[in-house]
């Protein structure tokens, strides 16, 4: 019924929705592209991998038309949100607030882009995970699949299949050796996950020649902040409010640490009881490089890039 509902709504915002530049590239992108092999090249440059431009490759061998492109986001969106209220172990409310809030509705539901493929997947693997390894091979496809949807996608799959190879082969035990696969079962799997994300990881990084070595001061700043920018998500008051936060660089910095800690003392209260006072320190520590050391970044990609108060 809330799965029907959301479609509603969905399809009617979508309806009054202008694509956006990044929305109608990768579309683009496998429009124009008059092999497979061109697409690849094409899209070398995008950091990410194959999977989603490869579906819209193959949706554009058949039609033109840009509707084509809301259809393929609208299937997956749907898909997400059906798997996330019918198998997600939280209260019903808290399920209907994450689908028809900003992120489940419009950010992965409106906006045309390959996270609904991401989310649908990462969905997937989570309600086979209790089940991992009496659907040993579907479970391996999955986090293949998954991987090849976005960088995250990469990252969990990554750590999910460190850690199932871990409890497959005993050094990390939290099932009975009843229902652990064979080890010719292992060998395949990992095989097959490890060629996976080999994959995925050369077709993000084969032309942005990420070998290189460098520094970017900015970088290093951003990611320092990205745990109170993801849970507490509070944009600058102003007409261009996109990739910006209220609050400077410098303050986000030590609450980032913070939140590291509350999320250890969340998950395990006695493992955060029994950790020394390092993540304040460290805070301290992050605070006084972002002031002393590292330049000033600018607030934002859009102050990056079209501010006129830049030189």
């Amino acid at each position: 019924m809330f799965t029907l509902l959301y479609g509603l709504v969905l399809a009617f915002l979508m309806r009054h929705h202008e694509l956006w530049f990044d929305e109608t590239e990768p579309w683009l992108l496998a429009l124009y592209s008059d092999s497979y092999s061109e697409l690849l090249y094409n899209k070398g440059f995008e950091g990410h991998p194959n999977l989603w431009y490869s579906l819209l490759f193959v949706i554009t061998r058949f039609t033109r038309e840009l509707w084509t492109l809301q259809a393929a986001q609208f299937s997956f969106a749907i898909g997400f949100v059906y798997v996330f209220l019918r198998y997600a172990p939280f209260h019903w409310f808290i399920r209907l607030l994450f689908c028809f809030g900003y992120y489940g509705l419009f950010e992965y539901g409106v906006i045309s882009r390959l996270y609904a493929l991401e989310l649908f997947t990462t969905f997937l693997l989570c309600t086979l995970y209790p089940t991992r390894f009496r659907n040993w091979y579907w479970y391996i496809f999955l986090l293949g699949v998954n991987a090849q949807t976005h960088l995250f996608g990469l990252f969990f799959s990554g750590v999910l299949g460190l850690l199932l190879f871990a409890e497959a082969t005993g050094l990390f035990k939290t099932t009975s050796d009843v229902l652990k696969p064979s080890t010719r079962d292992v060998a395949i799997g990992f095989a097959v996950w490890a060629l996976c994300c080999a994959f995925s990881f050369w077709s993000i990084t084969y032309y942005l020649k990420i070998g290189t070595p460098f520094i970017d001061p900015y970088m290093i700043q951003q990611a320092g902040t990205r745990v109170w920018q993801a849970f507490i998500p509070i944009p600058e008051f102003t007409f261009h409010f996109w990739n910006t936060s209220l609050l400077r660089t410098a303050f986000e910095i030590p609450l980032s640490m913070l939140g590291w800690y509350c999320l250890v003392i969340l998950f395990s209260a006695e493992a955060a009881f029994n950790l020394p006072p390092s993540p304040v320190l460290c805070s301290i520590l992050l605070f006084w490089f972002q002031i002393r050391i590292l330049p000033p970044a600018p607030r934002s990609l859009f102050h990056l890039h079209l501010s006129p108060h830049l030189d």
